[in-house]
């Protein structure tokens, strides 16, 4: 049986049976083994093995470059890796019986060896992260109210002549749209963008409600932050943006007598000592989170060395390989 036979879907498969699955669409490339008996319909795909080693090669930079280039686009840019596409990736065949593990070597019974263990690695990494809650909301419970952004904050240079002071008489359907936190030592800086229905629509881009939006403008600054009052400035502000509608008496829309930033200005944080055992359970486990994430990272990077080292491909190569997947991602 070739791998790629692999994929054609037995009506009498055990759903209990472990097996690579991925998705009809996505932006990238997205392979993982179920373990938990799922049944896949018409938004995935199933491959009838669990083989690591070729859970490894699916999801390396090197074949999902092979399949961002061939394989058809749904709008967007996303993939579509039906089975013609997937079968024609060039997959190194190499039979577990033949394949040598803990091992450093270069051969390709070594590097098919650590290409699967560092797949299980990962799919134990994921499994560990996937586990982990991180909602805030859920560890600081029936909190008391404390200060305002406006009590603490620093208004960012230039914030006063730009959008964000505008109010919705000047700007029709002014809103808020995204947020972003840069942190610097024991100070954080919010940068927010704004939405608006720009007067003469053809001279901007819109989506399809008719907004426009700008780039994140530096708004507020917070300084001298102790670790505590850092995390949940960085964890809550998100949160109470995201819902909105007067949650923490934040509301996204801007209105005759209210500014952006003086609807930042109104949102209310929590009361640090009111939920300070909760605070730090959370951040204990942020900081966990943070690093499985980044062993993740590492160990991808080292499957893709793997993957080219396979595949005897030169570092000229990968970093060619590596752009051109970056480009088309971007698309």
């Amino acid at each position: 049986m070739e791998w790629y036979e692999l994929q054609q879907l037995n009506k009498n498969i055990d759903p209990s049976d472990e097996k690579i699955v991925y998705p009809d669409i996505s932006r990238r490339a997205h392979y993982t083994i179920d373990t938990a008996g799922g049944v896949v319909d018409m938004t995935g795909f199933i491959l009838q093995s669990s083989d690591r080693y070729y859970l490894g090669l699916l999801n390396s930079s090197l074949l999902e470059w092979v399949l961002a280039v061939e394989c058809a686009k749904a709008r967007g840019g996303y993939l579509r890796p039906k089975a013609q596409y997937v079968e024609n990736l060039p997959i190194k065949d190499i039979s577990p019986c033949k394949r040598v593990y803990e091992s450093n070597g270069t051969t390709d019974e070594e590097l098919a060896g650590q290409i699967e263990e560092f797949a299980q690695e990962l799919l134990e990494l994921n499994k560990e992260v996937g586990s982990l809650n991180l909602d805030l909301l859920d560890y600081i419970g029936g909190y008391d109210e404390g200060d305002t952004l406006g009590d603490i904050y620093f208004p960012a240079e230039g914030i006063s002549d730009s959008i964000l002071a505008d109010t919705a008489d000047d700007r029709d359907s002014l809103r808020l749209g995204d947020i972003r936190i840069r942190e610097n030592g024991d100070s954080l800086t919010l940068l927010v963008s704004a939405r608006y229905k720009p007067e003469e629509p053809d001279e901007f881009k819109t989506d399809q409600w008719g907004y426009t939006k700008t780039e994140p403008i530096p708004a507020m600054k917070f300084t001298s932050l102790s670790n505590a009052d850092r995390s949940l400035l960085s964890e809550f502000i998100p949160i109470a943006v995201e819902k909105a509608g007067g949650f923490a008496n934040f509301r996204d829309t801007a209105t005759s007598t209210n500014s952006l930033v003086d609807r930042l200005a109104s949102l209310t944080l929590p009361d640090v000592e009111s939920c300070r055992s909760g605070l730090e359970r959370f951040i204990e486990v942020k900081a966990r989170s943070e690093e499985i994430q980044e062993r993740i990272k590492n160990v991808e990077a080292q499957i893709d060395n793997l993957v080219f080292d396979l595949y005897d491909i030169s570092d000229d190569e990968q970093t060619l390989i590596k752009k051109a997947l970056s480009d088309l991602i971007e698309e």
